[in-house]
């Protein structure tokens, strides 16, 4: 996990994001804890985003649940959402990052976006 993982981040970082993703889309996640599930979740639906492939991410996100939602998924899930016209799923991403992630750096900007969608 932690070499494919490590390749992965590098491929991100130096935008390489379709080897990045063709890598992490190879890993077996039965095998992961939840924490490391959450991490390479972040890492692939990041670069995923990059790509524009914003229908792919919803899938990841709201199909799979056998990692927790942290606020940084949950913004990505509300902005391809957003992307896509599906303001149902991308108003619950962020009503939840105002509600249970105060402290949060996508407070402010979740709040915008619930008054957007809402006109």
């Amino acid at each position: 996990y932690l070499e494919q993982y490590n390749l992965g981040s590098k491929y991100f970082t130096s935008g390489r994001y379709v080897e990045a993703i063709k890598l992490l889309e190879m890993l077996d996640f039965s095998q992961l804890s939840i924490n490391q599930k959450t991490h390479l979740i972040k890492l692939h639906t990041e670069a995923l985003m990059c790509l524009g492939y914003y229908s792919r991410i919803v899938n990841i996100l709201t199909e799979n649940k056998t990692y927790d939602l942290n606020d940084e998924l949950l913004f990505l899930l509300g902005m391809s959402s957003t992307e896509l016209g599906k303001k149902e799923i991308a108003l619950n991403a962020f009503n939840e990052i105002i509600a249970n992630y105060p402290n949060s750096e996508y407070q402010n900007i979740s709040k915008l976006q619930v008054r957007v969608l809402k006109r």
